[in-house]
């Protein structure tokens, strides 16, 4: 018994440190993930910032963390069985986080990249111009929507909620549609309709940035029920509970194991 004893704390030392900093990684990645959806930054360059910082910190953290935890675990009794296969699991898990996690991330980069794209074509509404250049750039317009709809709408969106991008689809569809509408007012010259009417698409354009955001941040409740991150992270803190198991075998620690 003591032999199994001095087994079980060298495996303790051996994998007990990088599992520990392992669990850590991956939950530090989930809230701040977390983080980041509940307070995505309205201005797109700014999103965009605070994403790559994701990735360039907890996300490389969280691959460091899984590769310190490749152990190669001394032993073949049942404990190092188990500990073995515990780690296994937990590594196997945090690295389908990390595939999960980069996912997320880059939905969120599209969603960035698609508010940038829909504010340019609203400005086209707002640009002055003889009636030739209004026409070419309604227009261009209406196209350069119309090809990010398509664009988003072939776009793999969140697993779980399936919102942030469907949503910038509609509202390119929407401001393609309004594009087309004041074309066609320029062309039939009818100025004053065309001024009152691009006045109120100006109050509440279809693709305002920060209606968008507002909407993104409204979900996170249901990406922190569903989002495929949240639940791997899960998965990564069980495996490591059945790790602390594996290292606290409960017969050693009856009386008699002793």
């Amino acid at each position: 018994m003591d032999a199994r004893i001095a087994d079980v704390l060298e495996l303790r030392a051996e994998v007990g440190p990088p599992a520990a900093d392992l669990g850590t990684a991956a939950a530090t990645l989930v809230q701040e993930l977390d983080e980041l959806r509940a307070e995505l930054p309205v201005d797109p360059d700014q999103r965009r910032s605070v994403i790559e910082a994701v990735r360039t910190g907890v996300l490389a953290d969280l691959a460091e963390a899984h590769a310190r935890a490749d152990v190669d675990v001394a032993g073949d009794g049942p404990d190092a069985a188990a500990v073995a296969g515990a780690l296994r699991d937990a590594r196997a898990a945090a690295d389908a986080l990390a595939a999960a996690a980069d996912e997320d991330l880059a939905v969120l980069d599209r969603a960035a990249d698609a508010d940038v794209r829909l504010s340019a074509v609203v400005a086209a509404w707002v640009e002055p111009g003889s009636r030739s250049q209004q026409l070419a750039r309604l227009e261009e317009a209406a196209t350069r929507a119309d090809a990010l709809a398509a664009e988003l709408g072939a776009a793999e969106d969140d697993p779980a909620c399936a919102a942030v991008l469907a949503r910038r689809t509609a509202a390119a569809t929407t401001v393609a549609d309004a594009s087309r509408e004041l074309h066609a007012l320029v062309e039939r010259r009818r100025g004053e309709e065309f001024d009152a009417r691009r006045r109120e698409l100006a109050q509440d354009p279809a693709a305002s940035t920060r209606t968008l955001v507002d909407a993104d941040r409204a979900g996170i409740d249901c990406w922190r029920a569903e989002a495929e991150p949240v639940e791997l992270a899960a998965a990564v803190a069980e495996a490591l509970e059945e790790l602390e198991r594996a290292l606290n075998p409960a017969d050693l620690a009856s009386p008699s194991g002793r």
